[in-house]
């Protein structure tokens, strides 16, 4: 009789911290806000920006998240979001997290897994790089 192993689940990757969130959020809210104040020549570096981010997405990360080593995944099966799903997340629900004084992305602070509204929405979970 032939024994079936199981195939070898990885281990979850920990989620991020609400402080390295924030750090990523500041350091993309400076990449894509600061070239519009530079005149003709932040026009070509802000739609390159935005480019980025753009791309970004498809990988589950925004441009702070690339930059400091985090990704979207699905909250249950821990796998990347992909791109559809970051757009709703960045474009809806974190229009909705800002809406009623910022609370949904304070709930961050609250919550168990560290969930904004944003990621709520998705049912994401955003977590560290791990290789």
């Amino acid at each position: 009789m032939q024994e079936t192993m199981e195939p070898e689940q990885k281990p979850h990757a920990p989620l991020a911290s609400p402080a390295k969130r924030l750090g990523a959020h500041l350091v993309e809210a400076f990449l894509l806000g600061f070239p519009w104040a530079l005149g003709e020549v932040g026009l070509i570096l802000g739609l390159g920006m935005w480019a980025w981010e753009l791309w970004c997405w498809s990988k589950s990360k925004t441009i702070g998240k690339q930059l400091t080593g985090m990704t979207v995944v699905d909250s249950r099966t821990r796998e990347e979001v992909g791109w559809g799903m970051m757009f709703l997340r960045e474009i809806l629900g974190k229009t909705i997290s800002g809406l009623v004084i910022m609370l949904g992305f304070a709930w961050i602070l609250i919550d168990d897994e560290h969930q904004g509204w944003h990621d709520k929405l998705i049912g994401s979970v955003v977590v560290e790089d791990t290789g």
